[in-house]
């Protein structure tokens, strides 16, 4: 199978599953196959009410949040999302007034003035979409799944070989590959054992390697959904986290969701007054509940300290002296 052919080989498997074996050699399709893997799951994100049906949620999102925004086009009296070109004369504030497009199914393509012949729907105030995010952190796992696979490779063998011929050598070949396919070989000459030589494999062959690599791969997922709005705490103290430090958490992971929502709801309501239209969106329900997680820890937080005050200031010990106290002499009783 060539290297750019799909792995989803619709032949003679009933599963349509192909050849799943997956080339660790081919980064690009590994950091492509990891931001596709996370786009599937952002795709979720908001949920639209309203929505015509020549736009489909689902494409709307692929395309704001992987170009950073999505042009909105009446075309023939119906409404479509499309991919385009930004420019034109920048506003006064250097943003661009002119969206680019080009659809050949649809046989149209123009220049269209933003907030007269179109709208746009941004991901973002930068335009940025989710794909630098997600390359960023596709790039580091790719590289940290090639280590563990590699780590799991060397693990398999504690010493490397060395031949004195080409026979030796071809043989050696053969045992070390059949350890990477995972399979039990067999040696029948003795001269094999005469020609070869064990020598000591490295030394970050060990578990501790591949714990650590493991440990840094949840590390590095876990910092990728934080950025992108959902809970996921690994910790690399090795310790239980508090109630409070989850809740900080959110600190990080809110700021950029409410960015993007601001952002689609904003311009929702300018596609809503051009075509009349009544489209509205909302977080879905994995990250709305992160949402209400976090106002309710904030809560927590804040009646905890309220309470470490009211506590602090109840055991405050009282020094001065209250009317009627007894300090060993009793002046009214002396009286004859």
């Amino acid at each position: 199978m060539a290297k750019d052919t799909p792995c989803w080989d619709y032949g003679n498997d009933w599963l349509h599953l192909g050849n799943v074996v997956y080339d660790f050699t081919d980064k690009t399709r590994l950091i492509n196959d990891i931001v596709r893997y996370m786009l599937v799951r952002t795709q979720a994100m908001f949920e639209y009410t309203g929505l015509p049906e020549t736009i489909p949620q689902k494409y709307l999102e692929a395309y704001v949040q992987t170009s950073g925004f999505s042009g909105i086009v009446k075309v023939r009296g119906e409404l479509y999302a499309m991919w385009g070109g930004l420019g034109g004369v920048p506003d006064v504030y250097y943003q661009p007034t002119v969206l680019t497009v080009a659809n050949p199914a649809l046989h149209y393509s123009g220049s269209l003035e933003i907030h007269k012949d179109c709208e746009i729907i941004r991901n973002d105030f930068l335009f940025e979409g989710l794909k630098p995010l997600c390359s960023r952190y596709a790039t580091l796992l790719a590289e940290n799944f090639i280590s563990i696979r590699m780590a799991s490779i060397n693990k398999r063998t504690q010493t490397f070989l060395r031949a004195d011929n080409d026979r030796d050598k071809d043989a050696a070949d053969k045992f070390v590959k059949d350890l990477i396919d995972g399979k039990l070989s067999a040696v029948m000459t003795t001269p094999f054992f005469d020609g070869i030589t064990a020598q000591p494999y490295g030394q970050n062959s060990g578990s501790s390697q591949i714990t650590e690599l493991t440990e840094l791969h949840q590390y590095l997922e876990s910092k990728w959904f934080n950025e992108l709005g959902l809970q996921a705490n690994y910790n690399m103290k090795r310790e239980s986290l508090s109630a409070a430090e989850l809740g900080l958490n959110s600190d990080i992971m809110l700021p950029m969701i409410d960015q993007m929502l601001l952002c689609r709801q904003q311009d929702l309501e300018k596609v809503n007054a051009m075509y009349g239209t009544n489209i509205s969106v909302k977080l879905s329900s994995a990250w709305e509940d992160v949402q209400l997680e976090s106002e309710y820890a904030i809560k927590e937080m804040k009646a905890e300290s309220e309470g470490v005050q009211t506590s602090g200031q109840e055991n405050e010990p009282d020094d001065e002296p209250k009317e009627g106290d007894d300090d060993g002499d009793n002046p009214a009783g002396d009286a004859e």
